[in-house]
């Protein structure tokens, strides 16, 4: 009999995380969203995204969608949102 043993575990964390620059003000900014694909979190998201494009006069909403909730998004999807965006709101819902 053999058995086989999984590694569960990701990548190790980098030692030393830095925070992203921050704008003065989010108006006029263009805010990214991650959607998790959890039931509820597109609803969530679309009202919380909504209330700060009306506070802050956002000018555009870039949204991304993970294909599962235990997946990360593509790291095509974070250079995108890199590129495009000032700020980024990621969410759940359930």
């Amino acid at each position: 009999m053999s058995i086989t043993v999984y590694n569960p575990s990701s990548k190790p964390a980098p030692k030393v995380l830095h925070s992203a620059s921050r704008n003065g003000s989010l108006k006029g900014g263009v805010l990214g969203i991650i959607d998790n694909s959890k039931p509820n979190s597109d609803t969530v998201l679309k009202r919380v995204a909504e209330q700060l494009k009306n506070r802050f006069e956002i000018e555009e909403m870039i949204w991304s969608r993970k294909p599962t909730a235990s997946l990360p998004i593509t790291e095509d999807e974070v250079q995108k949102l890199v590129k495009k965006c000032d700020f980024v709101l990621a969410g759940v819902g359930d």
